[in-house]
């Protein structure tokens, strides 16, 4: 697994094919839980989130759903790059699709990974790669080992 290529983690109870709904639900609550015990902002809280919020009105009536539900305690930033003014990890909860969605706008870290496991831990499921390829401790210590003998 080659770090500098994944945009996009899964955090889901079973492996599953991506574009179909994960047959197993994660817990809501102890997803609010990690977030709010953990450094994450939720969306709703961020500069683009209350903009969001302020101009509602202005967003098409069809979109308009969506856009809050994104804006419910769905959808958390992680690790604030002051230099781009961004985030540089969101994670949402897919509650159509019983999973959680990592996308990483930056370069993911070894630190990452461990991050989100411990969060897949937390909520007794897997930390997946496109779904099915399972990010374990083992997986993790290997990197780091090559990661030591790279630098």
């Amino acid at each position: 697994m080659k770090l500098n290529k994944i945009r996009e983690l899964e955090i889901a109870k079973i492996p599953f094919d991506i574009t179909q709904k994960c047959l197993e639900t994660i817990d809501y609550k102890k997803w609010i839980d990690f977030v709010e015990n953990n450094n994450f902002v939720w969306k709703e809280n961020t500069e683009e989130g209350k903009t969001t919020i302020q101009n509602l009105s202005l967003i098409p009536e069809s979109f308009r759903e969506r856009v809050l539900l994104s804006l419910n305690k769905r959808t958390a930033c992680f690790d604030f790059n002051e230099k781009k003014r961004q985030y540089r990890i969101l994670v949402t909860f897919r509650s159509d699709f019983n999973y959680i969605g990592i996308n990483v706008e930056e370069k993911l870290s070894v630190f990452d990974l461990e991050f989100f496991l411990k969060m897949a831990k937390h909520l007794d499921a897997l930390l997946l790669k496109d779904g099915k390829e399972m990010v374990n401790d083992k997986m993790i210590k290997d990197l780091k080992i090559f990661s030591s003998i790279n630098i």
